[in-house]
């Protein structure tokens, strides 16, 4: 996974504020392989959002 900075991942504030940190990964839907964004804390997956750069 590669680390995002906050302007990147377009996500909420509060959630960085809370000890979230965001990862890019693959979707797992259809096999294409588009990237997701995962909000980690502690090991776990806490969030998710779409990648506003994905193709």
């Amino acid at each position: 996974m590669v680390a995002l900075h906050a302007e990147e991942a377009l996500v909420d504030v509060g959630l960085l504020a809370a000890g979230v940190t965001w990862d890019k990964a693959p979707c797992r839907f259809c096999g294409t392989g588009c990237h997701v964004q995962v909000g980690v804390k502690d090991g776990k997956v806490v969030a998710s959002a779409g990648d506003q750069k994905a193709d």
